[in-house]
């Protein structure tokens, strides 16, 4: 026996190994098979994660991540665990610094590849919000999911808060629906009227954004829907706050943001046609604050 060939596996670095990206203890272990079954169970639940409609609300998501976290801890302590078991390892021709490395990269490239190639467009997916144009419903910092299948089978209904490409912009978009095909708008004071029926609004009370203050409304539209939108006391623009004869084109959607006096919304980018939707915001589950964690957004 070449004992040049004989080195024990140290615990520590088989744990860290572990830590850095899961299966890759087990190789360092001489545990090849296994490092790869390993890795495929951490692909597995992200991959659950965005395929299964369980992702689409907050607790699923929650229990998702918390399965996830206990794989990842039980992958580290069976590294942890055989490491100190292989005192008269016989070193394999991948026990090198420069294979850690390789398999390293090209398992979390391919990773990489995997979650944000189709299945990032067609199931569920994350978006953070940079702009004020969604409040009070969405803030800067909020993290929201979105179901990117759901109008597969569906088409989208007013209140519908969806997730779109704007013709002017490659980055996506989130405002609200308040026109459909064919429909006949009017806007009166920031409050949309579709086929003559007037949306219902009650006052809530004035915040603060930004440094100004503006009036926080509850607004019913006609086919129940209810969410809450602000407007300026006087508003801002007069010629977007008040406009008639809106005709919705067929298979596209009329579009508002919450913030009604600081939005880019479809009073100025006009309807946006259905191919450009690509999901609807179901719950914000993070943010700057701890209330912006499990927001309903439907």
């Amino acid at each position: 026996m070449n004992e040049e060939n004989i080195k024990p596996r140290n615990k520590f670095i088989a744990l860290m190994l572990s830590i850095l990206l899961p299966g890759l203890g087990q190789i360092y272990n001489g545990q090849i098979k296994k490092a790869f079954i390993f890795y495929g169970l951490y692909i597995l639940i992200p991959t659950i994660l965005k395929v299964s409609k369980i992702a689409a609300s907050f607790y699923g998501m929650a229990a998702l991540h918390l399965l996830l976290v206990l794989s990842i801890l039980y992958i580290c302590i069976d590294a942890w665990r055989n490491a100190k078991c292989r005192q008269d390892y016989r070193l394999k021709k991948y026990n090198k610094w420069y294979f850690y490395i390789l398999f390293y990269t090209v398992l979390v490239s391919a990773m990489w590849l995997y979650i944000q190639g189709p299945l990032n467009n067609n199931f569920v997916r994350n978006f953070s919000v940079s702009a004020s144009s969604g409040a009070p419903t969405l803030y800067p910092g909020d993290i929201l999911v979105a179901d990117m299948s759901i109008y597969n089978n569906s088409e989208p209904d007013y209140g519908d808060l969806v997730v779109f490409m704007p013709p002017h912009d490659e980055q996506p978009y989130i405002f609200r629906i308040a026109g459909k095909p064919n429909d006949i708008l009017e806007i009166y004071d920031n409050e949309v009227i579709i086929n003559g029926h007037p949306s219902q609004t009650s006052f809530i009370k004035k915040i603060e954004l930004d440094g100004i203050y503006l009036n926080e409304y509850e607004e019913a539209l006609p086919n129940g829907h209810k969410h809450f939108i602000l407007k300026y006391d006087m508003p801002t623009d007069s010629l977007k706050s008040n406009m008639k004869n809106i005709i919705i084109p067929p298979d596209s959607y009329y579009l508002l943001g919450d913030n009604r006096d600081n939005a880019f919304d479809s009073r100025y980018m006009g309807p946006i046609e259905k191919e450009r939707i690509k999901g609807k915001a179901m719950y914000c589950y993070w943010g700057k604050t701890k209330d912006r964690i499990n927001i309903d957004l439907r």
